[in-house]
């Protein structure tokens, strides 16, 4: 008798633990799972949300070349993407909401060794005060980077002047460096382009001043912002945004910089 409690109890103990496991497992299993369903939730929410922002920028580029082809300013395009600023899919919760910027005071750029960057200058307040000088300043100043401008002026009619300008070094202390042209030319609008030498530019500030050296809203391009949100209203609810910056007059064609390799030679 005493041989076979024994037993018993070495046989629950054991029941017990196989038991204990089965449990762990069962429950590492749930967590798992539930894991999983959270993140293929989330993921579900992802995309309806991209598709929600993705149409709010759609429709806004939409916007931007119907107000550009009737004719219409660079602020009346910014009128319309904000006017409305919300909508819906055929999801009602899917939502999405969109800002838009048209001018900026001073630009800031980040400028890596060797990179351009490239900017459309007018003063669409003011025609007869066009862009005449630019300033330049940046926190490494006092460093090795050295920054190339390079201008030409352009009218959307005729496209670019038969030639450009460039300074180097630019000053990046804040000195005002005037827009150059020929004698008799007087170009309303310019293109520039700004190089970094031997090394970074970092936080390079722009401003453009008139023949006041009064600064010049810059409204070099449309800024529309896209957030789209699924399920609306949902603590759960996932977040995407689309940023899409648009050119707002185009040049008939650019400056360019490019190096050409071969291994024979050139004949120009």
């Amino acid at each position: 008798m005493k041989s076979l409690r024994s037993q018993s109890g070495v046989t629950l103990v054991l029941s017990l633990l196989i038991l204990a496991v089965i449990s762990a497992v069962a429950v590492s299993l749930s967590v798992l799972l539930f894991r999983e369903i959270a993140a293929t939730r989330a993921i579900s929410f992802s995309i309806k949300s991209f598709y929600a922002a993705e149409t709010g920028i759609e429709q806004g580029l939409w916007i931007v070349r119907d107000v550009r082809r009737s004719g219409g300013d660079i602020s009346e395009a910014v009128a319309a993407l904000t006017s409305p600023d919300n909508g819906t899919l055929e999801d009602t919760r899917a939502v999405w909401t969109r800002t838009a910027t048209d001018i900026s005071e001073i630009i800031t750029i980040n400028l890596k060794q060797d990179e351009s960057a490239f900017f459309d200058l007018y003063n669409s307040d003011s025609p007869i005060l066009p862009p005449r000088f630019i300033t330049l300043g940046y926190n490494e100043c006092a460093g090795p980077t050295l920054i190339e401008a390079t201008w030409t002026g352009w009218d959307p009619g005729s496209g670019f002047l038969g030639y450009s300008r460039k300074n180097f070094p630019v000053p990046c202390d804040g000195s005002i460096i005037p827009l150059e042209v020929d004698p008799g030319d007087t170009p309303t609008r310019f293109r520039l382009q700004l190089r970094a030498f031997d090394g970074a530019a970092t936080n390079l500030t722009l401003e453009v001043l008139d023949e006041t050296q009064t600064p010049i809203l810059i409204p070099s391009e449309v800024q529309v912002k896209s957030v789209g949100v699924f399920p609306d209203g949902s603590g759960l609810a996932a977040n995407q945004a689309i940023q899409a910056n648009v050119p707002w007059l185009l040049p008939i064609s650019g400056i360019f910089s490019y190096v050409l390799f071969s291994e024979e030679n050139i004949e120009k």
